[in-house]
């Protein structure tokens, strides 16, 4: 998809909010994103909701990272991840490539996080979403080549649908100095997987990706504030823990940009 017709596809979904519709689209549109901000304007207004945000801090690693499962998912406890993934119906598959998990380490400079990608230049990785896949998804990509660590130069990327079926297929935008390695892509129906293999100075390079979050249209439960669907004590678990300021923050339930004692009663009175 050219910059042109990413421009026209945003425009015709910026257009398409007042009427919660997306008339003129071919089913499958995407536009992408390399700003979050812009991101979080466009899925908002589209009406999609923050469902959650995988950090991949759960991990039990220490020194610089270790193996992890392949595919890694939600729930399914494995090598790194005690308990898999925390993210609900989530998995990080790593192709042609086992799976590794990095942490901030002095032998990996500019890590600024726990990640999960490929132990080789000539893997991929591919995020996969369950439950119907998702109607938004961003990331962070990082690329590791054997000399220095980067964000890739280029990003290419496969979306499909919850049935296998491209979506679309081509090249992230380069991000810029103050974005960072931030990618969004927004879609008009929903995707079940992205694939993404990150190149520099004409070379495959090693990509992890960090902070995946999951949109949906219609938003979660309500009284959800960790995207599994329900109303129950795991929400309110949810909601201590970012206790405090997190304006657009899933654990937000009454949109006043705290994670605070409104919220849980917002859990209790849906309970389920």
């Amino acid at each position: 998809m050219s910059v042109q017709s990413r421009s026209l596809v945003r425009s015709a979904l910026l257009a398409s909010v007042a009427s919660a519709a997306l008339p003129g689209i071919a089913s499958g549109a995407v536009v992408l994103y390399t700003n979050d901000a812009d991101f979080t304007t466009d899925a908002s207004g589209l009406g999609y909701t923050q469902t959650y945000v995988e950090t991949f801090e759960e991990n039990d690693m220490t020194g610089y990272g270790g193996f992890v499962s392949n595919p890694l998912e939600s729930g399914v406890p494995g090598p790194g991840f005690p308990s898999g993934l925390d993210a609900p119906d989530l998995a990080i598959v790593g192709t042609g490539s086992n799976l590794f998990g990095i942490l901030p380490y002095g032998g990996w400079p500019g890590i600024p996080s726990a990640g999960v990608g490929t132990n080789s230049e000539f893997g991929t990785v591919i995020i996969e979403f369950g439950g119907g896949g998702v109607d938004a998804v961003a990331f962070e990509v990082l690329g590791i080549s054997t000399f220095t660590t980067n964000i890739p130069e280029q990003v290419e990327y496969t979306i499909l649908s919850p049935t296998d079926e491209v979506m679309s297929t081509g090249v992230f935008p380069t991000p810029d100095a103050e974005t960072g390695s931030f990618m969004g892509v927004v879609s008009d129906a929903p995707m079940g997987s992205i694939e993404i293999r990150g190149s520099r100075f004409g070379l495959d390079t090693q990509e992890y990706v960090d902070n995946v979050q999951g949109w949906h249209a219609g938003g979660a439960a309500p009284g959800d504030a960790n995207g599994d669907g329900l109303a129950n004590f795991a929400d309110i678990l949810a909601i201590i823990g970012a206790w405090g300021s997190c304006p657009g923050c899933p654990e937000d339930l009454n949109g006043n940009g705290n994670a605070d004692f409104a919220d849980i009663l917002e859990v209790i009175a849906n309970w389920s």
